[in-house]
């Protein structure tokens, strides 16, 4: 027989009752952030947690709703449906060889070093657990910007980069200060390589059929599921970011260890700088109400239903203890 550890306050089984204080429950059966926006020329229809952009009868783009209202927050609205077009282009071209990489690998990653800024991804796919995110230092493609202080430790993403690009970022690489730089054999600059190389070393190798790159439109249909790669990925390191052995063995341990699943699932953190877009999706009134949210989340395979625990008070996603009545 297997003994299960004790729950340290005793279990379900032997809580005090807990009083339902029905004038402190809501419920809320409708989508509140649905509706019809126009910006100039262009017209916003957000429903079901995506946000479709047209330009008279034109489709401009359908981009998940947290995502949309991220670079709205970055962008004066009607210039973000402008450039819509040539980021779409973009990032279609990118996912044909599976260069994407998904939220959940870049969350990772993240949790690792503790980066400020990401330098290189797309906005329509750049991950939002970074506080700074943009294309180049030259454009600024992204969010976070203008900062009181240019960030300290950066990573740089130079999977889909080409080589005019790649050695455009690299005159950022000093081999004192903290960056890192994530490539692949296929794109990675002759020139780019041995700069990485005389100014850091190889931190650790993703290996090909790891599941850390994205799913082809992921960013459309608001879904964060993962595939595997097509091939190695190689996260460098500046020897400002690791300087000895002991800390480079440290950091690969860590970066071996980060959890990629198909489902691609990143657990919700309310002080994970990728709240914010969490918070602009269908469900973000819910995750700032000011106590305990509990919901259904549609039935899953076995028939049984599937439920979501949200608790502002600890600050993450938890099956704690049920606080009813209690907001």
């Amino acid at each position: 027989m297997i003994e299960l550890p004790a729950e340290p306050d005793g279990g379900p089984l032997t809580w005090a009752p807990v009083q339902v204080t029905v004038d402190k429950v809501e419920f809320v059966w409708l989508d509140e952030t649905a509706g019809t926006e126009t910006c100039g020329e262009y017209t916003e229809t957000t429903l079901d947690g995506l946000v479709r952009i047209t330009e008279g009868d034109r489709h401009v783009a359908t981009v998940a709703q947290g995502r949309w209202g991220l670079l709205k927050g970055a962008y004066n609205a009607r210039d973000a449906c402008a450039v819509l077009p040539a980021w779409v282009a973009q990032v279609e071209k990118e996912e044909d060889t599976k260069g994407v990489a998904s939220a959940q690998f870049w969350s990772g990653v993240h949790a690792v070093l503790n980066a400020e800024c990401i330098v290189g991804c797309n906005p329509l796919v750049a991950p939002s657990s970074f506080p700074v995110a943009i294309r180049s230092w030259g454009t600024l493609e992204g969010w976070g910007h203008p900062w009181a202080a240019s960030p300290s430790r950066v990573v740089y993403c130079l999977l889909t980069q080409c080589a005019a690009e790649q050695r455009l970022l690299a005159r950022s690489l000093l081999a004192d200060g903290v960056w890192w730089a994530l490539t692949r054999r296929s794109t990675l600059d002759p020139e780019v390589k041995a700069i990485l190389g005389q100014r850091g070393s190889v931190a650790t190798v993703f290996k090909r059929g790891t599941r850390a790159a994205a799913t082809k439109g992921s960013w459309r249909a608001a879904v964060l599921r993962s595939t595997k790669t097509r091939e190695d990925w190689i996260l460098w390191a500046s020897l400002g970011a690791a300087a000895s052995a002991p800390l480079r063995a440290d950091l690969k341990r860590r970066l071996d260890g980060i959890r990629l699943t198909a489902d691609g699932v990143v657990p919700l953190d309310l002080a994970c700088p990728s709240a914010r877009e969490a918070v602009l999706g269908p469900a973000g009134k819910a995750y700032l109400h000011p106590g305990v949210t509990v919901g259904t989340d549609g039935s899953l395979k076995s028939n049984a239903m599937g439920a979501a625990f949200v608790s502002n008070l600890t600050r993450r996603t938890d099956a704690c203890r049920p606080r009813i009545g209690t907001t």
